[in-house]
């Protein structure tokens, strides 16, 4: 995971890929570290795309690999994919993580609701400095 990690924030998204693919098992760190490294460099709806191959192989996501597809929805500004994230979040019991939480209000505001990212700011359990 952590060569899949370095080639995304690198640029290298092939070589992100190769190595991905020559894993013997996936887990919710590589699916994450492939997602980031593809939604990083304006490629949001194969990211997005990977999200969905992701949860159909099944492979469980984690508070990380929310926080990062909400960060996808937020570059898109589909709040309406991101409305359908934050009810996954709210299903999955990780609308209460401090990632999930800080990505959920992010991406209700760039997307232009303001109450929404308010109501998910108040909403949150815990906060952390990145979500004041």
């Amino acid at each position: 995971s952590g060569l899949i990690d370095m080639y995304g924030k690198c640029g290298r998204l092939e070589s992100a890929r190769r190595v991905f693919d020559k894993l013997t098992e996936h887990n919710a760190v590589s699916w994450t570290s492939l997602i980031g490294g593809i939604a990083q460099f304006g490629h949001e709806k194969d990211a997005f795309a990977l999200f969905k191959q992701m949860r159909e192989v099944p492979v469980a996501s984690d508070q990380f690999t929310l926080a990062t597809v909400l960060g996808v929805c937020s570059s898109l500004k589909d709040i309406s994919l991101g409305g359908q994230l934050h009810a996954y979040t709210i299903k999955t019991g990780m609308d209460s993580a401090v990632p999930v939480g800080n990505a959920l209000v992010t991406m209700y505001a760039k997307c232009g609701d303001v109450q929404s990212a308010n109501h998910a700011f108040e909403l949150m359990p815990i906060r952390d400095i990145i979500s004041w």
